[in-house]
């Protein structure tokens, strides 16, 4: 293949960009798999905002951390790459497989040139060539940081961050607790959509589903919504018909023998988290969205009777679904006695990962039916 039909085609598909200059990383013993082809083609679409879940093992992050943007900045797309992770050690080194790409692959120096600056020194400057920054001979820049750290503001020359890659943001350590999440969905509200330039600026988060609501759950839930600005991919290690994803990789009998393996050390959340992307297998959970129904209306006491007069019903739409749709039940109103009680449950653990304490006013009917009045 000539050199020109090689940047012709590395240019337009970047599975084959993978392929002809990154081959020790894609190992050439497997086919590139569809659903890798997929990503590529959907960030090639330009998509400003994109979420990829995907199971644990499956080059998520060699393709979001390495092709991505290394395919960007050999062909002048982007000048201010930040690469951030969970913390900013695991950030730099991605970054540093960028940097020693830029230093040693020589079919990379044969079609673009030398990419690492001939002087170099780890101070500010053009030619800044260390641990979590460097910059490139084209003038392009890429920065390591870990979630929490500051990002907003961030420029360089005359460019804010025209690529943002995400890569598995969250972990048991920072995101085990409601706050710690909330904590984390308000740095990338605030600190990482604010930075990216406003009119080429492009987001790529990836992850799996660690507990549930977290990072990436959110984002595809947001994906889900009517004119959503995100683009997504959700993908289990066990496709829906039973197949697997990769099979030439993670053929059925694997991925059963590591889900056999985890639960005879008593773990059954981590296999369908990490590999099924199901935060909460129905297993696991006493009540699932489609348990959880609402209503709206009042209550009334006559003749030493508490009475619901129900006025409006509702429930979830599907499983993405954040806010319930309600349906009026407005001239067949429901009317019916109660008995009223109250559920307290103390909060008494001195762990820092306790859950509040709860009081709940309840309501339960004579079908058993249990509805909540106040918490």
């Amino acid at each position: 293949m000539n050199p020109q039909a090689v940047i012709a085609n590395a240019r337009k598909d970047m599975s084959f960009f993978s392929w002809f200059f990154l081959p020790h990383h894609i190992q050439l013993k497997f086919s590139i798999p569809q659903f890798h082809l997929d990503s590529y083609r959907q960030f090639m679409q330009g998509h400003k905002r994109m979420v990829w879940i995907e199971p644990r093992e499956f080059a998520k992050t060699t393709r979001s951390c390495l092709v991505v943007p290394l395919h960007g900045l050999v062909f002048g797309y982007y000048k201010f790459v930040i690469i951030c992770s969970e913390s900013f050690n695991l950030a730099s080194v991605w970054l540093n497989t960028i940097k020693d790409e830029c230093e040693t692959n020589e079919t990379i120096r044969k079609y673009f040139g030398p990419l690492k600056p001939t002087k170099t020194y780890s101070g500010e400057g053009d030619s800044k060539w260390s641990t979590g920054d460097i910059i490139l001979t084209n003038n392009s820049r890429v920065m390591a940081r870990g979630t929490g750290q500051r990002v907003r503001g961030m420029k360089w020359k005359a460019w804010r961050p025209d690529l943002i890659v995400v890569d598995d943001p969250e972990s048991h350590i920072n995101a085990q607790t409601p706050e710690q999440r909330a904590k984390n969905m308000r740095w990338l509200n605030s600190e990482v959509l604010p930075a990216m330039d406003s009119e080429r600026g492009r987001i790529l988060v990836t992850g799996n589903y660690i507990i549930s609501d977290c990072m990436t759950e959110r984002l595809y839930m947001t994906s889900q919504m009517d004119n959503s600005t995100w683009a997504s991919q959700k993908h289990a290690a066990i496709n829906p018909d039973g197949t697997p994803l990769w099979p030439e990789r993670h053929s059925i009998a694997a991925l059963n023998e590591r889900k056999r393996d985890l639960e005879s050390r008593g773990d059954f959340l981590t296999f369908p988290r990490e590999y099924m992307n199901d935060p909460l297998p129905e297993s696991e959970v006493r009540f699932t969205k489609d348990d959880m129904k609402f209503w709206r209306g009042i209550t009334l006491y006559a003749d030493n009777q508490v009475y619901l007069k129900i006025t409006e019903r509702g429930g979830y739409s599907d499983k993405y679904a954040i806010t319930p749709d309600y349906e009026t039940v407005r001239g067949r109103e429901e009317v019916f006695p109660v008995s009223v009680g109250i559920g307290v449950d103390l909060a008494i653990s001195e762990s820092e990962l306790r859950d509040a304490t709860v009081v709940t006013v309840g309501a339960r009917n004579a079908e058993g039916e249990t509805y909540e009045l106040e918490t």
